[in-house]
């Protein structure tokens, strides 16, 4: 896993208040939920939008209780920090610009779909970090 990547999205020690070095500790810490700050952070960096994170992440009713709790909920924590370990895998193997755009542009061997369309479910995760690995491989391009 890209654990030092993700920390670094998600505010890194400036959010976390401590170095998270470990990906057991980064599990430790999905379990108990993400502090709203990571997701705040998420946004600020233009990482995803609202938008974005409204579809992938949580519902606008739940922003709005997390934000006042300031602790996301551990399928909410979960489900972002999927997106930045898929993100981080693309920027590994697309680079950084080549990747951002291929997470946002519909893909034939996805029937079409955005690449972070299929961030919202396990399966649909699945798909899109096999076609990275392929096109690791050079299996396609």
């Amino acid at each position: 896993m890209q654990t030092q990547a993700v920390v670094r999205d998600l505010g890194g020690k400036a959010v976390f208040h401590k170095q998270v070095s470990s990906d057991v500790e980064l599990v430790n810490i999905v379990h108990a939920g993400l502090p709203f700050d990571s997701l705040e952070y998420v946004l600020k960096e233009q990482i995803l939008s609202k938008e974005e994170v409204l579809k992938l992440v949580t519902t606008q009713r739940s922003w709005d209780r997390r934000k006042a709790s300031n602790k996301l909920s551990e399928d909410e924590s979960d489900k972002l920090v999927r997106f930045l370990r898929i993100r981080a895998f693309a920027h590994q193997i697309l680079g950084d610009e080549d990747a951002e755009h291929w997470l946002r542009t519909p893909n034939p061997l996805l029937e079409d779909k955005k690449p972070i369309e299929l961030l919202d479910s396990d399966i649909g995760t699945h798909l899109v970090e096999s076609l990275i690995g392929r096109i690791a491989y050079g299996i396609i391009h």
